[in-house]
């Protein structure tokens, strides 16, 4: 709904993403649980993410930015590797105090 009321405004806009901004968690989150409630294929595909925290709506919780990556290979992956990395940051410090 949002999208084509945007093109119909403007044009030169594409169809994705579309980044909603807003000063205040609650006034986000009302609107993002009326997008849903709209858009019912939302639910069942990982097209929406909620990015920041404070996010109080229990409705809300599956498009998380935290739930979208927690289980995605590439993101595990990368922060596995990361904490390798800091392990053997830790190791090289520890080694040279000696």
């Amino acid at each position: 709904i949002i999208r084509n009321i945007w093109k119909k405004t403007s044009r030169s806009v594409g169809n994705l993403p579309i980044l909603v901004l807003s000063y205040k968690n609650h006034a986000i989150d009302e609107f993002l649980v009326d997008l849903v409630n709209a858009e019912k294929c939302l639910g069942a595909s990982r097209s929406l993410i909620r990015i920041g925290g404070q996010c109080k709506d229990q409705r809300l919780a599956a498009f998380s930015e935290r739930t979208a990556f927690q289980n995605d290979r590439e993101v595990v992956s990368c922060q596995q590797e990361l904490q390798t990395l800091y392990n053997l940051k830790e190791s090289v410090q520890e080694a040279t105090k000696n």
